[in-house]
């Protein structure tokens, strides 16, 4: 390595420390309670929408491909905006975004991704969208399911993503989903099956999507 191209790779390297450096204090700033270790990749997996970008814009990989270079907290972002720009279709939307949301980890309380999933929903003819593979672990046809959710405050916002599983809602009450050691809570609810949106199996999470607002939460 020549001289000159070591000082631009440090170069490099200089302007994306500094450039991490500056989301982790406004990631902080936004999230108090957030562990630093989780702000700090969370920074990372926003800056590695770049390199996808790049790669987009040079025509070297399509949308569906260089996204799966974004890290999986800014993953589903970069794929939604994609799509609000017209550059996927619906046919993306039905086909391919209930397996980037399972293999992502989004902050499943922002009121965007519910958009994207009820609109998912309506297309699917009102019927709960599937990943991996659709012909296993039906939910049943009608009535209520038992559905449960980790997080790290029992009066927190409640977002969209559930399990049919309390073991699996138990580990992100204890961190799962921060990449991080902690003590949260395990909130129960019940919701009819005619209400959920998306049921995801392909990463062993039993996951359930619903409008928090169709939840009967319970002690």
């Amino acid at each position: 390595m020549t001289r000159r191209n070591r000082k631009k790779e440090f170069a490099m390297l200089a302007e994306y420390t500094r450039e991490r450096s500056d989301l982790v204090d406004k990631i902080s700033k936004k999230y108090p309670s957030l562990p630093f270790i989780t702000a700090f990749i969370m920074a990372g997996d926003i800056l590695s929408r770049k390199q996808a970008d790049e790669w987009v814009a040079s025509g070297e990989y399509g949308i569906s491909e260089a996204g799966w270079n974004v890290g999986s907290f800014a993953r589903v972002d970069w794929f939604a905006d994609h799509y609000d720009n017209h550059s996927l279709g619906d046919n993306w939307l039905l086909r391919d975004f209930p397996t980037v949301w399972s293999l992502s980890d989004p902050d499943d309380t922002d009121p965007r991704f519910l958009n994207l999933w009820e609109k998912a929903w309506k297309l699917n003819g009102q019927t709960y969208l599937r990943d991996g593979n659709p012909d296993l672990d039906i939910l049943p046809d009608a009535g209520m399911i038992s559905i449960y959710r980790g997080q790290m405050k029992a009066d927190g916002p409640l977002g969209i993503s559930w399990s049919t599983s309390y073991e699996v809602a138990g580990k992100f009450a204890r961190g799962a989903g921060l990449r991080v050691r902690a003590s949260g809570v395990v909130i129960n609810g019940r919701v009819k099956v005619s209400n959920v949106l998306g049921y995801l199996t392909g990463r062993g999470e039993n996951e359930i999507v619903v409008n928090p607002k169709d939840v009967e939460v319970y002690e």
